[in-house]
């Protein structure tokens, strides 16, 4: 009966070593599981930083159009009326004589009121126009050397014009109304007008510039 004993507490002493063999070796198994994941934890939080540093999978934002007030077309931080070919000096000696057809290439743009005001130079618009009203002008690459007869009978005087103005909100006399162009607003275009006779002498926009008549868009 000892020797059996002896036997069942050999074999039990064996069941309990092969238990806590097996149980230990699970603990560093699952202790290795946390701490991968532990690591991985932490190289994705740092690939989500460096990714947020450079901007990887993120959206951008679309530029979006720079229009006038109550959906109409504004104000474009790219139009120019100087340098860069928009409006730049051209042909210094070519002067174009009163009433002469002119034939340009440049940008048609659609403008609300202030957005054309900023545009020209100026803080806010000579008559207290709203954004909302809309003018189409013409911006040659060059500009150039037009007379035109000034106000009051007092002769011809050449200036220099940087664009004309195309189209009002609601059109006057022989301009047209400003929707007579929405088909080219922001093209570069080929434009051949008729400047109008006379310098203007009332504020309006575009300040200083003069209309064009007759006007023809290829």
């Amino acid at each position: 009966m000892a020797i059996v004993a002896a036997i069942l507490a050999v074999i039990a002493l064996g069941y309990l070593v092969i238990y806590l063999i097996s149980g230990g070796n699970g603990n560093n198994s699952d202790g290795h599981g946390a701490s991968t994941a532990a690591v991985d934890s932490t190289e994705h939080s740092a690939t989500q930083q460096r990714d947020a540093r450079e901007g990887v999978g993120s959206k951008e934002a679309a530029p979006q159009p720079t229009v006038g007030g109550k959906g109409s077309r504004g104000s474009d931080s790219s139009v120019a009326i100087s340098g860069n070919g928009a409006g730049s000096q051209g042909d210094v000696s070519r002067v174009y004589r009163v009433g002469e057809r002119i034939t340009a290439t440049g940008t048609i743009r659609l403008l609300g009121a202030w957005d054309l005001a900023r545009l020209q130079g100026y803080e806010q618009t000579p008559s207290g126009e709203r954004n909302d009203e809309i003018y189409a002008v013409f911006i040659p690459d060059y500009s150039m050397k037009v007379q035109a007869k000034s106000s009051g009978g007092n002769g011809v005087s050449t200036r220099e014009a940087k664009l004309f103005g195309l189209g009002q909100p609601h059109g006057i006399d022989s301009i047209p109304p400003t929707s007579a162009f929405s088909q080219y607003d922001g093209q570069k275009v080929t434009v051949t007008l008729t400047p109008q006779e006379y310098w203007p002498s009332d504020p309006r926009l575009p300040v200083g510039e003069l209309y064009g008549e007759n006007v023809s868009v290829n």
